[in-house]
């Protein structure tokens, strides 16, 4: 038998993220346009910094956050063991704003951007962190994986088919700079802790 990690601790950060980007859906159609909150490059510059944490959580359309919210579900039963409320929403704020960062200093080419998917791809490196610390042997599995991914996408771009659902070209920067963001994150809690934490609640 399977046993989901079920507890509140285990389950709030996830809910959190997911309540936010269902709140921005309902404001985008009542109280603000989609294009207030979006990673917009020349607006970032001029002094719009909230754009850094919203543009993750705007989407192009149902479908787009339909994807991101299955990438939150897989995570969590991937990793879900790990998480503790606090230390989930920190690193999501952590690799969701470093990768909209990322964005900003390293891509000049990427003028907007929408999403989760670079905050999800710094929440697998994060949870993949873990598995190596409790010697999983998966860990191996899921970090070359990864890697792959992103060479292949550094060469060959984002998935058509995906594109085409969500009416938009994928971002492939966004999933580099957010899988950096979760390494650095990784990194500094190993150095000034010693460990990564797991039971903040």
């Amino acid at each position: 038998m399977i046993n989901l990690p079920l507890l509140r601790t285990q389950t709030s950060g996830p809910i959190t993220i997911l309540s936010l980007v269902l709140l921005t859906m309902i404001s985008t159609s009542y109280v603000v346009t989609e294009f207030e909150l979006v990673f917009d490059r020349d607006r970032v510059i001029s002094g719009e910094v909230w754009r850094l944490l919203t543009g993750n959580l705007i989407h192009t359309g149902s479908i787009h956050v339909l994807l991101n919210v299955s990438g939150i579900f897989v995570l969590w039963l991937l990793h879900g063991d790990y998480y503790r409320t606090l230390s989930y929403l920190g690193a999501a704020l952590f690799t969701g704003v470093g990768t909209t960062l990322g964005l900003l200093l390293f891509a000049p080419d990427v003028f907007w951007y929408m999403g989760l998917s670079g905050l999800l791809h710094g929440i697998f490196v994060w949870g993949v962190a873990r598995d190596f610390q409790a010697g999983k042997p998966t860990a191996w599995i899921l970090a070359a994986g990864l890697v792959l991914k992103l060479v292949w996408e550094h060469f060959y771009g984002g998935d058509s088919s995906i594109e085409q659902l969500i009416t938009a070209p994928i971002a492939t920067e966004a999933h580099l700079y957010g899988s950096i963001s979760g390494a650095l994150l990784t990194g500094i809690l190993l150095m000034y802790q010693g460990y990564l934490p797991d039971q903040l609640e």
